[in-house]
């Protein structure tokens, strides 16, 4: 009887999105149009993108920090596989 119950799963809860996969479309669309050699800098462009909205809200040193840093990841990561412009 231990075995049964012990081997029974429970269900997994899941947060679904109440407009389906409808509303993801839009996201995966753009995601997909990065070409591949850049598709590995998709995030830190995004990153960059997040630091340079929020130094413009904020003159915090710590933002400025981390989009210079970003910046320099980018640049260097660009560099290393010969992807300018």
């Amino acid at each position: 009887m231990l075995l049964t119950a012990c081997s029974h799963k429970r269900p997994i809860l899941t947060q679904t999105d109440s407009a389906g996969p409808s509303a993801h479309r839009d996201k995966s669309a753009a995601t997909e149009s990065v070409p591949d050699s850049e598709q590995h800098l998709h995030g830190w462009r995004r990153a960059e993108a997040v630091y340079q909205k929020a130094h413009r809200d904020s003159e915090d040193p710590a933002v400025l920090d981390k989009l210079l840093t970003t910046q320099f990841l980018i640049l260097t990561r660009q560099a290393e596989e010969g992807i300018y412009g």
